[in-house]
């Protein structure tokens, strides 16, 4: 087994042996923790749900630092998102919503992929007393929470064109991007020389320069990094900034330029003046922003009503 691959699936394996210890102070799996219309939560439930949210982010390839914050977090709130999640699932069995089989079947090969092995698959499944079948109801729930809040808040969302021009209007400094400079660079560092050493290598290289030698030749024979390359106005030092953004014809240089840690030369490849993108360019994105910030809304107060309209108690 590849290292990288053997120590995903351990991490797999401590991460789910985490989430399947009880906490210090809790009491028996079977114990009652909320009721919400008529299912009752027990502190099993609540266990098995802990790990089938980090199966759910591990299958949907999120970093493993991302899923322990995760996690962590689910410690603090998890009872309140799975009485959420049970309304939500109710709510879908009550409008006849039904997941088929080959769905559950494709999205459970897709999850068993990602182990290295089918037994190191069941391994992780088994070992907290899970089943196969535990799985595929997950897998069922989750399709069931998509379809319901697909069905009652995301189709009906909309956002018309007339929204996106007057969010990109009125945010045109969001769209604004900066000039940028194309740079050739020579660097002589200061380290492991004497600053008069350095600086006598720089003259020799602009001497070389003003002969008009091929710029990138100079640099393999002086310059200890590679070009800079593109940069954007503001990312780099003042003394080179001040200098750089006022090349202005292709070909031009600097005077050598010296900095705390050695001395630059630069020449301008290519410029591109301060502009603001056309809405053309990003109205896809604004759109997506203006219907995600629908969707909060519109999904937090369809949840909210849910709410009202059962019976939830937290023991």
């Amino acid at each position: 087994m590849p290292q990288r691959i053997k120590n995903l699936f351990i991490f797999i394996l401590s991460m789910l042996c985490l989430f399947s210890s009880t906490p210090p102070g809790w009491a028996a799996d079977d114990t009652i923790v909320a009721v919400v219309n008529d299912d009752v939560v027990t502190l099993h439930d609540l266990h098995n749900y802990y790990n089938s949210i980090y199966l759910q982010l591990w299958a949907e390839g999120m970093p493993k630092e991302e899923i322990e914050k995760k996690m962590a977090g689910m410690k603090q709130d998890g009872l309140e998102q799975l009485i959420e999640d049970r309304l939500i699932i109710q709510t879908a069995k009550k409008k006849g919503v039904e997941i088929r089989d080959k769905i559950i079947d494709e999205r459970l090969e897709e999850i068993q992929k990602r182990y290295p092995s089918e037994q190191d698959f069941l391994t992780a499944l088994t070992r907290d007393g899970a089943t196969i079948t535990d799985l595929r109801t997950k897998i069922q729930e989750r399709f069931l929470i998509q379809y319901i809040v697909d069905l009652e808040v995301r189709s009906k969302i909309f956002v018309n064109p007339q929204e996106v021009t007057e969010y990109y209007n009125a945010h045109l400094t969001e769209f604004a991007k900066s000039a940028r400079a194309n740079l050739d660079s020579i660097f002589i560092p200061f380290k492991n020389v004497l600053r008069d050493e350095a600086r006598q290598k720089a003259m020799e290289a602009m001497d070389l320069l003003k002969q008009r030698k091929d710029f990138r030749e100079v640099a393999r024979q002086f310059s200890s990094t590679p070009s800079v390359g593109i940069v954007t106005k503001g990312e780099l030092i003042p003394e080179i900034e001040s200098k750089v953004f006022t090349l202005n014809t292709i070909g031009e240089m600097t005077d050598p330029i010296e900095t705390e840690t050695g001395i630059f030369i630069f020449q301008l490849k290519g410029k591109l003046d301060a502009e603001t993108v056309p809405l053309s360019q990003v109205k896809d994105d604004v759109y997506n922003f203006l219907f995600q910030e629908k969707f909060k809304k519109k999904y937090i107060t369809w949840l909210e009503k849910l709410k009202k309209e059962s019976y939830v108690e937290i023991k």
